[in-house]
């Protein structure tokens, strides 16, 4: 099991992201580090329950199939 350069390039995309949104803010100092923790943790609790866990693969199957057959009518 080695390094996988795509998990690093992920995570600098994800913190390039909130270092944009900061920029871009005109109010650095009212913004909620801790509404900006649990958003992020949250975010990657969920993206582990459907990605790791068999049932959050079949929950995502499921809605990945209803899409597509909005989609396609």
């Amino acid at each position: 099991m080695g390094f996988d350069v795509h998990r690093l390039v992920s995570a600098f995309g994800a913190l390039a992201m909130l270092g944009i949104a900061l920029a871009a803010s005109r109010h650095r100092g009212s913004i909620s580090k801790r509404a900006i923790a649990w958003g992020v943790s949250a975010q990657w609790v969920i993206g582990l329950i459907l990605l790791k866990l068999s049932a959050g693969r079949i929950m995502l199957e499921k809605a990945s199939a209803a899409v597509t057959t909005v989609l396609q009518k």
